[in-house]
């Protein structure tokens, strides 16, 4: 799933440095300039969006069994201590 990461944010970056460089070179519409740099400023949006909701659903799964690991050791713990 890295790959729709990668694609998101290259082809962002990429929609924005072609966009002034061709701006810098054939002048166009400032607002076309704007407007492909949005476009591509929403694209690496999109590509941080769905790496931080991945990254979050692994440390929720970590979490998780962290605290089923906690919860197992304490119930050995009180077993241990109930048949001492």
């Amino acid at each position: 799933m890295r790959f729709i990461t990668k694609v998101l944010g290259s082809a962002g970056i990429l929609m924005i440095v072609a966009a002034t460089i061709r701006w810098s070179f054939v002048y166009f519409d400032l607002s076309q300039l704007i407007q492909a740099n949005i476009i591509g400023i929403i694209f690496i949006g999109f590509a941080f969006i769905y790496e931080w909701i991945k990254n979050k659903d692994v440390e929720d799964s970590i979490r998780d069994k962290k605290i089923k690991k906690m919860k197992e050791e304490i119930k050995k713990e009180i077993l241990d201590y109930i048949s001492s």
